[in-house]
């Protein structure tokens, strides 16, 4: 799960935002193993530890690779408003974990303005008592 955050809800609908946002989502999940987020990492640290990151897919088409850095500030010119990045949690599942989501104002699937999610740990256990 991703936030990132712009000024105005207007900017947050376009096309140019809602790319920008599933291709920094998509190079995070693509990403080596030791790149995960507990979620609770500062906003500097985050964008520290994606500062090197090469995105899956550019923001930018018209170049055949870009860092996290510069896919960001990509976006930023395109949709001429300041967007940060907030916080990022990936977590990768577990034996006997399964996850829940939820995502409130759907401008696509899942992406929207809220999203939450919930992890259930042991859950091919059966409970006999």
């Amino acid at each position: 799960m991703v936030e990132l955050s712009c000024e105005t809800d207007f900017v947050a609908k376009t096309d140019n935002f809602i790319r920008g946002i599933e291709l920094m989502a998509q190079s995070i999940h693509h990403s080596q193993s030791d790149l995960l987020f507990t979620g609770k990492e500062s906003p500097e640290e985050t964008a520290q530890r994606l500062h090197a990151l090469t995105l899956h897919k550019p923001i930018d088409e018209s170049v055949s690779s870009q860092s996290f850095e510069d896919g960001l500030k990509f976006l930023i010119s395109k949709v001429q408003e300041n967007c940060k990045l907030g916080r990022v949690y990936q977590k990768r599942r577990g034996e006997g974990e399964a996850f829940g989501y939820y995502v409130h104002n759907h401008l696509k699937p899942n992406i929207g303005k809220i999203g939450s999610v919930v992890l259930i740990e042991n859950c091919d256990k059966l409970d006999k008592g």
